[in-house]
Formats: structure tokens, sequence, C-alpha cells
């Protein structure tokens, strides 16, 4: 009989200790993964509401990109389809593998353009959007204009 108890008390007892080795390893996993991550720079904000809607290449008025709010973006020649990306808009490095410039005082910013077909991604410096978009390659230093249709 006394072995019987001892078997459920040996029994209880490292339950209730596995029982606070789970609640312990939770509780202190779910505290350790929050990181706090500032909001973004206001003219980054401002950046990802300026880009939205069409933009018409200045040297082929038959190329046009076309942003949407919600993070997606149609690359058209004429009437086709020619991609179809998920961007976003940063002021971080690198971008694409390149370590480039970051400076909020120059506002400096990047669009990341990521093809959601075959995961390939372009990177452009943002020289700035107003009724013109006007980008420079990251890899290759290309510049492109656009103008807001």
């Amino acid at each position: 009989m006394k072995t019987i108890l001892n078997n459920k008390r040996t029994l209880i007892l490292g339950l209730i200790i596995l029982g606070a080795i789970v609640v312990t390893v939770g509780y202190s996993h779910n505290f350790s993964a929050k990181k706090y991550i500032p909001p973004p720079p206001q003219y980054i904000v401002d950046e990802n509401m300026n880009i939205i809607g069409t933009w018409v290449s200045e040297v082929d008025a038959n190329y046009r990109l076309v942003f949407n709010d919600s993070g997606i973006c149609y690359s058209y020649y004429g009437s086709d389809i020619l991609a179809t990306y998920s961007f976003s808009i940063s002021n971080t490095t690198p971008q694409c593998g390149v370590s480039v410039l970051v400076n909020e005082s120059e506002e400096t910013s990047y669009l990341q353009l990521s093809d959601v077909n075959n995961g390939t991604v372009v990177c452009y410096e943002i020289n700035g959007i107003t009724d013109l978009l006007s980008l420079t390659t990251v890899e290759s230093g290309r510049l492109l204009t656009f103008a807001k249709f």
C-alpha cells in the first residue's frame, strides 16, 4: 500500500514539475520573442502613400507600373501584364544584397519589387515621388523615370 502511495506521490510531483517547466519555458519564450520595432519615419509612410497609382515610363509610353494600396505592383507593356510584384519601401541596408546608404536626415529610401511568381527581387533607390517617380537601380545605377498618369 505504501508503495502505491509513494508511486502516486512521485507521479504527481513529476507532473507538477513538468507543468512548471512547460509554463516557465512558454512564458519566457513569449517575452523574449517580442522586440520593439520602431515605426517607420514619416517620409517612408508618405512615399508608401504617394507611390499608389499608375506610372508611365518617360522613355516608352507603353511601359507602365501600377501600384495598389495592398502592396502589389503590376508591370504592363501595352495591355499585357509582364509581371506581378509585391512591393515595399524602406530605409534599410542591404538592398538586394548590396550595402546602401541609409540616412534619415537625407530621407534615403528604397523600393523593393519581389516577383510573386518566381521570387526574383529588384531594388531601386527612390530619388523622388511627386508627379514624377524617379528610381535608380541599386545593382546597375540605371535611372528610370515615370510620370503619374
